[in-house]
């Protein structure tokens, strides 16, 4: 975290009183740029943050690692959307933002470290099964008459490639991957939550 964090996070508040901040963050373990802002990617059906150096200003997607949110935003949108996990809550939260007005500026002043994945792990049958949940459940929400021409044009023609990817960065059996990923899909279609009991199921984790 920056010297005089909140301050400067108390100085960007006072000129834009009327919008969320993200700040800038970057990796506790490489220092590198971890979140510039962020964007959101309707093809692949999620937001996801920047890391290229960029000037302040709005932008599309704010990190809840670390994200300030106004109180009147809060009593106007509502808080996280629990029948998301692990990611999909905090795009839905930008966007319902967004939609009602409430802009979100990337500020490279206020500067804080993250742990990337310290809550979690980053691979694994969990993460994959829990991350696809996400991205079609999200895309469910959002993409009104979309949908269904997203999940079969798109979302399905690129299964093999997303197999394949997560195989390899599981160094596992892509046979083990389908059926989480058919189970992912239909319950998301479905608009069924994701449930604490769902998450910690062990079948997910084997």
């Amino acid at each position: 975290m920056s010297s005089n964090f909140f301050e400067k996070l108390k100085q960007i508040v006072k000129a834009f009183p009327d919008a969320a901040v993200s700040p800038h963050g970057v990796h506790m373990e490489t220092n590198r740029i971890w979140s510039a802002g962020g964007k959101f990617y309707w093809i692949r059906g999620r937001a996801d943050v920047l890391t290229a150096e960029r000037r302040s200003g709005e932008t599309e997607f704010g990190t809840c690692a670390c994200l300030l949110v106004p109180k009147a935003a809060i009593e106007d949108v509502g808080y996280l959307d629990e029948d998301f996990f692990l990611g999909g809550e905090e795009w839905d939260l930008s966007l319902r933002l967004r939609h009602a007005g409430w802009p979100i500026i990337y500020s490279r002043r206020a500067v804080y470290s993250h742990e990337v994945s310290g809550t979690h792990e980053k691979y694994g049958l969990r993460f994959f099964y829990i991350g696809m949940r996400t991205k079609v459940l999200f895309a469910r929400k959002h993409y009104g008459a979309w949908f269904w021409p997203w999940l079969v044009g798109i979302f399905m023609p690129s299964t093999p490639m997303l197999l394949w990817r997560n195989s390899r960065l599981n160094h596992g059996s892509i046979i083990k991957l389908i059926p989480r990923l058919y189970l992912a899909v239909k319950r998301s279609a479905k608009k069924q939550k994701i449930t604490e009991r769902e998450f910690n199921s062990e079948s997910m984790a084997i």
